[in-house]
């Protein structure tokens, strides 16, 4: 009787994780969302600004095996107004894809980014560029909708010597 019971007990909760992965994490298909956050501005004199920050973002996730998750996204971000003494005046934004790698655990996940950045500066120190960039982050995710918490890197080559964005944002999978 003893054994009968563990066996019954071990199934119900086989199956209630079961369920579990298929409500959380690892949602294949197209998905939009957006962020919100601070950038961050540094040229090469070391003068440093920061601004609030947007993106709007479309990719495709390829949920190929269970705790591996492998994407492909685009964006569009408005990194802000930056205005310093030895780092001038201006904005920038830019139109971005990246490749993302995740490792899902259940509703949390942990991801890695890279892709290249087409980098617009409407100011004196520069137009535009292409530039690579980099990025980690977390999300968790219950169903379609993802919370994602971000920090992402801009490799420029233009005076502006380092930007980067941390952001909060949502994504929904369709």
């Amino acid at each position: 009787m003893g054994c009968n019971k563990f066996l019954n007990i071990s199934l119900a909760v086989g199956l209630l994780a079961l369920s579990h992965t298929s409500w959380a994490g690892g949602d294949s298909g197209f998905y939009i969302g957006g962020s919100i956050g601070e950038s961050d501005f540094e040229s090469k004199a070391k003068a440093t600004d920061n601004d609030q920050a947007y993106k709007l973002l479309g990719g495709f996730n390829f949920g190929i095996i269970p705790l591996i998750d492998l994407a492909i996204e685009a964006s569009y971000r408005d990194f802000g107004e930056f205005d310093g003494t030895n780092l001038g005046s201006g904005d920038v934004k830019s139109f971005d894809v990246f490749g993302l790698a995740a490792l899902t655990f259940g509703p949390l996940g942990i991801f890695g980014k890279a892709g290249y950045a087409e980098l617009d500066t409407d100011s004196n120190l520069g137009g535009s560029s292409s530039n690579p960039a980099y990025g980690i982050g977390v999300r968790f995710q219950i169903g379609s909708l993802s919370l994602r918490g971000e920090y992402e890197y801009f490799d420029t080559s233009s005076d502006i010597s380092d930007l980067a964005m941390t952001s909060i944002g949502l994504t929904y999978t369709f």
